[in-house]
């Protein structure tokens, strides 16, 4: 597959794209046919009149009988109030829309790329949507370091939701800085762009969207849902039972409410931060499940309870178009994988951090493999 860098895949446009093309054309055509245009009392004159297509009331070679009016009739009713319903749920998901936190940034792509990353182009497809999502505690004030990082794949092309954690510990290259660190101290020292140049700077794959979350959002939004089914052991129900009041979970398949949730995405103790994100990748998917078993209404107004706790440099029409996507996409089991991977890194102290130092040449290689489907030069 080309190296190329293809601006192709900034399809969440496309739709704004079409509409202006549909405009510049019914603009052309009343300029080159101007004459037929029909004026309203032309209209009004009976000779001008278009009399409608098949006035007889038959069918095939009978008559229309009442019944099959009536059924007609119903049909159009129905039909109708679908479309009262989705201009209802538009309406109501725009308004929402309205309750985000927009918050461009500079999406330039770093000048510099980590010495030890393959030497490739920054990566980007047709088809294929990359937003990096941020969970944050609070309000994602200066200084404040993120305690999730996730690359979400929309992949149009194959209809599938990919997830790509990376790991808070990873220690790497971020630009603008002397020396490595911890991926997630660059949101403490530049916010969400810094974060996106510092995946692009490392990893070879150009982001130029991201979604900050609230994580109080994510009780919320768990809560909308109803709560969410999530296979338990022992340690982790035992350790939400210690930290969640009134929460009394066991082992096995269990019903987890908005606190418990949460909680059940922040626990490393009992492992590690594979771990961790391994819950949070799980956790996600249980909500998409469940939100693509409620009705349209009750999916709308999810939505509209999680927007004030999302900053992003989306703007409305993107987050139709990506929530639209993403809709289309639920019905398939999502994709998952962590970074650094299995043998591709070393877990020394340095600066008495522990940390996970990667191979980039490997990391790249299968997040490439996993996000694109190939590795670039083959």
């Amino acid at each position: 597959m080309s190296n190329e860098h293809d601006h192709g895949s900034v399809d969440l446009f496309e739709l704004s794209r079409r509409r202006k093309q549909a405009a510049g054309k019914r603009m052309e055509g009343a300029a080159a046919h101007p004459a037929v245009r029909a004026q309203p009392d032309d209209l009004a004159k009976p000779e001008n009149r278009a009399e409608p297509e098949n006035r007889a009331t038959s069918v095939g070679f009978g008559v229309q009988t009442e019944n099959e009016g009536c059924i007609k009739n119903m049909t159009k009713m129905l039909l109708l109030a679908a479309v009262i319903c989705v201009i209802i749920i538009g309406v109501w998901g725009w308004s929402a829309l309205g309750g985000v936190r927009y918050a461009p940034v500079d999406t330039t792509p770093p000048d510099e790329k980590a010495e030890d990353a393959p030497d490739w182009p920054l990566r980007e497809e047709t088809g294929i949507t990359n937003i990096l999502l941020l969970g944050i505690d609070g309000d994602g004030g200066s200084g404040q370091r993120s305690d999730t990082m996730m690359l979400l794949t929309l992949d149009a092309r194959r209809r599938v939701i990919r997830m790509t954690s990376i790991l808070r510990d990873t220690y790497v290259k971020i630009p603008g800085r002397d020396k490595k660190t911890r991926i997630n101290h660059a949101y403490a020292y530049g916010g969400a762009a810094l974060s996106m140049q510092t995946v692009e700077a490392n990893f070879r794959i150009r982001v130029d969207r991201y979604v900050g979350i609230d994580m109080d959002g994510l009780t919320v939004l768990v809560s909308k849902l109803g709560g969410v089914d999530l296979t338990l052991t022992a340690k982790e129900a035992k350790t939400i039972n210690s930290h969640v009041k009134g929460s009394h979970l066991q082992a096995g398949k269990q019903h987890l409410n908005g606190a418990q949730a949460t909680y059940y995405a922040r626990i490393r103790k009992i492992d590690s931060d594979f771990g961790r994100t391994g819950r949070q990748r799980k956790l996600i998917g249980a909500m998409m499940t469940k939100f693509s078993s409620l009705s349209l209404l009750s999916q709308a107004a999810a939505v509209s309870e999680i927007m004030p706790y999302l900053t992003t440099n989306l703007s409305r029409y993107e987050m139709i178009a990506a929530g639209c996507k993403a809709a289309a996409m639920m019905k398939n089991a999502p994709e998952e994988m962590c970074v650094p991977v299995s043998g591709g890194y070393r877990s020394p102290k340095i600066s008495g951090m522990a940390v996970l130092v990667p191979d980039l040449p490997k990391n790249c290689e299968e997040m490439h493999l996993f996000v694109f489907g190939s590795i670039p030069g083959e």
